[in-house]
C-alpha cells in the first residue's frame, strides 16, 4: 500500500525541500558507506578491467565526498556477481550465465537486486554520479528511515530500477526478487530452447525479468503510476511485509551524453551498440 511521505528528520526534510541540494552537508557522524557499480563489456562480459573514463570518473566521486563520508566505489564484474549467485544458488548461477553479453541491461537488473542483497549500500547506474556531498547525506539521511530506497522517473509519474540504496543486507524486499528472477528466467529460457521466443520478444521479457519484477514487488503493480506531481518529488512510502520501503527522486546527476559515449567507445563499442529496446539479437546463448 502506497501513502504520503513519511516524518523524516528536520535537517533531511530541508534537503528533500532544497532539491537535494541544502544551504549546509548533514552525515551521520564518522559515516561509511558502499557504492556499487555494475560494469560488463559486450565483448569480454568477465573482465574485471575497468574503462579508464569510468575509472577516473570514480575517483572524482571519492575525492569530492571523502571529506564528508567515508565512500567505498566499488564495480563489479558479471564474473564476481555469477560467483555470488552460485554460492546462494546454483540454479540461479546456471540461468544468469545464459544471459547473452549482448544485453548488459539484464545482467546488471540482477547484479543490483543481488548487491543490495548480499552487501545493502547504494546502487548507481554508471552513468549518475551523486551531485554533491549534500545529495549523499540525503541519501543516507533517509536510510535511517527506511529500509530500502527507489527511485521514481524524473519525469513520469511511476518508479524504475536504475538506482537504490538498502539499508542493511538480507533485506526480504532483495530476497523475494531474486526469486520471482529466477522463475522467470527459467520460464524464459525454456521457451528460447524450444524456439517460441522470436527476436522481437527480446526487449520485453528482458523488461519483464529486470525492471518490472522489482517494480511489482514493490508497488504490487508493474503499471501504478505515482498519483501527483508531489509524490514524484517528495516521495512515497510502500511497506512490504516488514519493511518500510520509499519511492523518491534521486538524489543525484546523469553524467553528459559525452561521457556515456566514452564509455562505450572504451569497449571498441561505439557505433554498434543500440539500445536494449531496439536490439534485434537473441536474449540468451
Amino acid at each position: 500500500m502506497m501513502q504520503a511521505l513519511g516524518n523524516l528528520p528536520a535537517h533531511c526534510s530541508s534537503m528533500v525541500g532544497a532539491g537535494f541540494v541544502g544551504s549546509g552537508s548533514w552525515c551521520p557522524p564518522s559515516c561509511k558507506v558502499l557504492v556499487h557499480f555494475f560494469y560488463s563489456d559486450r565483448n569480454e562480459p568477465d573482465r574485471l578491467v575497468v574503462p579508464a573514463e569510468l575509472h577516473r570518473s570514480l575517483g572524482a566521486i571519492r575525492r569530492g565526498l571523502g571529506a564528508t563520508c567515508a565512500v567505498n566505489t566499488t564495480v563489479w564484474a558479471r564474473s564476481t556477481i555469477l560467483q555470488f549467485l552460485n554460492e546462494r544458488d546454483p540454479e540461479l548461477g546456471r540461468l544468469y550465465s545464459r544471459i547473452s553479453p549482448k544485453f548488459p541491461a539484464l545482467l546488471a537488473d540482477i547484479a543490483r537486486v543481488t548487491l543490495m542483497h548480499r552487501f545493502g549500500g547504494i546502487y548507481h547506474d554508471v552513468s549518475y554520479r551523486f551531485s554533491d556531498a549534500s545529495s549523499l547525506c540525503t541519501m543516507l539521511c533517509v536510510l535511517q528511515q527506511y529500509s530500502a530506497v527507489f527511485e521514481t522517473h524524473p519525469i513520469e509519474l511511476r518508479m524504475r530500477n536504475t538506482n537504490m540504496a538498502a539499508s542493511q543486507p538480507g533485506l526480504r524486499i532483495f530476497e523475494d526478487c531474486l526469486l520471482v528472477m529466477k522463475q522467470k528466467l527459467a520460464s524464459a529460457i525454456a521457451r528460447y530452447e524450444r524456439g517460441e521466443m522470436p527476436l522481437a520478444e527480446s526487449a520485453s521479457t528482458l523488461y519483464d525479468i529486470g525492471s518490472r519484477s522489482i517494480i511489482q514487488l514493490v508497488t504490487g503493480n508493474s503499471t501504478l503510476r505515482l498519483q501527483h506531481h508531489e509524490d514524484l518529488i517528495h516521495g512515497v512510502e510502500v511497506r512490504y511485509r516488514s519493511e518500510l520501503l520509499r519511492i523518491m527522486r534521486w538524489p543525484g546527476l546523469r553524467w553528459d551524453r559525452a561521457f556515456k559515449q566514452r564509455v562505450n567507445n572504451a569497449n571498441g563499442s561505439a557505433g554498434e551498440v543500440a539500445h536494449w529496446s531496439k536490439l534485434q539479437a537473441a536474449l540468451f546463448v
